[in-house]
C-alpha cells in the first residue's frame, strides 16, 4: 500500500467520515471530537515531498453526531448529515467554511441553502 496524501490538523482526535468531490479536487473529513470539526483539503494543491496537506477551510460541524458527508454535483456545497441534523457548508474555495443548518425536516418541505 502506498501513501498518497497525509493531512494536517485540525482533525487531531481521529476522523469519522470522509468524501471526495465529484471532480476529485477536494477531500472533506469530519473529526471525532465534540464539535465534529469539518475540514476541506485541496488534493491538487502544490506541496513539497512529504509535506502534509493543510486544510483550505475548516470549521465546526455540529454538536450532533455527524455520520456522512457528500459534495453536491457542482462541488460548491458540502452536505453533512447526522443525528437530527443536515447542514450545508459553502465558501471553502475562499477559505471560509460557512454553515447553514437545514430546517423543517420532518414537518413539511425541507429548507436547504
Amino acid at each position: 500500500m502506498q501513501e498518497l496524501h497525509m493531512i494536517a490538523a485540525p482533525l487531531t482526535k481521529g476522523i469519522k467520515a470522509v468524501c471526495f468531490s465529484n471532480d476529485g479536487k477536494y477531500l472533506a473529513a469530519v473529526a471525532v471530537d465534540d464539535e465534529h470539526m469539518i475540514a476541506v483539503y485541496d488534493l491538487l494543491a502544490k506541496r513539497k515531498t512529504g509535506q502534509a496537506l493543510a486544510p483550505i477551510a475548516h470549521g465546526k460541524g455540529s454538536r450532533n453526531v455527524l455520520f456522512s458527508l457528500i459534495f453536491d454535483p457542482t462541488n460548491k456545497t458540502l452536505v453533512s448529515a447526522g443525528v437530527k441534523c443536515v447542514n450545508f457548508h459553502t465558501g471553502f474555495e475562499t477559505g471560509a467554511l460557512t454553515t447553514k443548518v437545514g430546517s423543517g425536516w420532518g414537518v413539511g418541505a425541507a429548507q436547504g441553502p
